[in-house]
């Protein structure tokens, strides 16, 4: 009598491994939900920071690119004969590498660059003497 009472239990109140259509589903929605929610957060704050650095990255990619334009020209030119002005231009093409201006680190959690804008000030005043040098005399 005993093991029919248990029998008759379990049909009553479900076995332990039986699962429970409505809590799984629940928990689908539930999960579903939450990664929804995470990827859109994470779109959110991407487009973010591509609208609040993309201008910046552009103009910092035009003055390297122009530096570098600029510094090949003269060493097309004048190369042959000047032997500071092919260092120079070896050393811009390894400082400025585009990678390295726009990399992650140079850029704080709130997208501002952190790049010293300096380095090609610099840059720009290197050219400014090698075109006075050789296009000016």
């Amino acid at each position: 009598m005993e093991s029919l009472n248990s029998e008759s239990e379990d049909d009553v109140w479900g076995s332990d491994t039986e699962i429970d259509p409505s809590k799984k589903l629940k928990d689908v929605h539930y999960k579903n939900g939450y990664v929804d929610g995470i990827t859109s957060a994470k779109d959110q704050n991407l487009q973010q920071g591509f609208d609040e650095t993309f201008t910046l990255g552009a103009d910092l990619g035009y003055r390297v690119g122009r530096i570098i334009g600029k510094l090949q020209t003269l060493v097309l030119f004048y190369g042959n004969t000047d032997e500071a002005l092919c260092n120079d231009y070896a050393s811009a093409l390894e400082h400025l590498k585009i990678g390295k201006v726009l990399s992650k680190s140079n850029f704080d959690t709130a997208f501002k660059s952190s790049y010293n804008i300096k380095e090609l000030d610099r840059w720009e005043e290197k050219i400014k003497f090698y075109t006075e040098l050789h296009i000016s005399k």
